[in-house]
């Protein structure tokens, strides 16, 4: 009900089906390829931009044959659809959240070059291999598996800029043209918020204006971020410092006063059981975003057909 309520937003969700923390449940050869339909189903809805592909850690490493399974699953899933799952498909491994922060800079990078090698020693197996596969879709699907994004909430960081990320700084890392121009030539450029940045920057929070959760999207439109990635959209908690995240019994109640300077971090629904509803109800805040996002799509084509135009001067 999340997911779908989601997509109605133009927004992703992170879990397809039932799992654990931050990926699937891909234990077994079935469950991938359940999870494999189900993103293929999601994938149909135009309105769907990106499908995050599940993943299994050993300890502080990435399980690069589980990988393979999963990009294998995905193959053949797409040539006996003859559609190419992999253009919508994105890799956004929680375990590494904020490494300089967490102090796992070292792990991320890893990961990180763990995640590149897997992809790209994939594509180069598959191209030989696949056979009876129409030229056009496996060239398609090859470069869309090496360009495969590995999303890390992260500013800029030469060493792991050699692991291949995608980085995924804080709004306020694009604040200016220099901290911009770290990012040229790094492929698509993504960005998140969450307690930070605060207001007078635009946020989500509901301590800021109404105004600031649409306008993240005019600036996303003039600095050229395709991917703006969000962690929760129902934290239904409260947040006490020295106990960390409460669960609490009314969730329409005490909703300015969870997270000081930061209210309404983490949940943008409401649970519609109170109202008679199946499923979560949006937020005001959420309708902005949705405002911000179809604003997003017009400015988007004008510069599309700008760059047309332009083209033929």
């Amino acid at each position: 009900a999340y997911n779908d309520a989601l997509l109605k937003y133009r927004l992703c969700g992170n879990n397809l089906m039932d799992g654990s923390g931050h990926m699937e449940d891909i234990s077994t050869s079935e469950k991938i390829k359940e999870w494999v339909e189900k993103a293929y189903e999601y994938m149909q809805n135009p309105l769907c931009s990106t499908v995050n592909m599940p993943y299994k850690m050993d300890g502080k490493n990435l399980n690069q044959t589980k990988m393979t399974e999963v990009l294998q699953a995905i193959w053949d899933y797409s040539v006996e659809k003859n559609y190419n799952m992999f253009k919508k498909l994105i890799w956004y491994g929680g375990v590494i959240d904020e490494p300089r922060g967490n102090g796992i800079m070292e792990m991320a990078y890893n990961v990180s070059m763990q995640f590149y090698t897997t992809k790209n020693e994939f594509a180069d197996r598959i191209s030989v291999l696949a056979k009876d596969v129409p030229e056009d879709l496996k060239a398609d699907m090859v470069q869309d598996i090496r360009d495969l994004a590995n999303i890390l909430t992260e500013y800029y960081d030469e060493k792991l800029a050699s692991a291949g990320v995608t980085f995924c700084p804080l709004f306020q890392y694009y604040n200016s043209e220099s901290l911009r121009d770290d990012y040229e030539g790094l492929g698509d450029r993504w960005w998140y918020g969450c307690v930070q940045p605060k207001a007078p920057y635009p946020t989500y929070h509901i301590d800021d204006t109404w105004l600031s959760a649409r306008v993240l999207s005019w600036m996303q439109a003039e600095y050229n971020v395709v991917g703006n990635l969000y962690w929760a959209t129902d934290l239904y908690a409260r947040y006490d410092p020295s106990k960390g995240y409460l669960s609490i019994d009314e969730y329409y109640e005490g909703v300015a006063t969870r997270l000081n300077g930061a209210n309404g971090e983490g949940f943008l629904f409401y649970p519609g059981k109170k109202y008679g509803v199946t499923g979560p109800l949006g937020s005001m805040r959420l309708e902005a975003i949705r405002d911000g996002m179809e604003e997003y799509e017009i400015l988007y084509e004008i510069k599309q057909r700008f760059a047309k135009i332009n083209e033929t001067l």
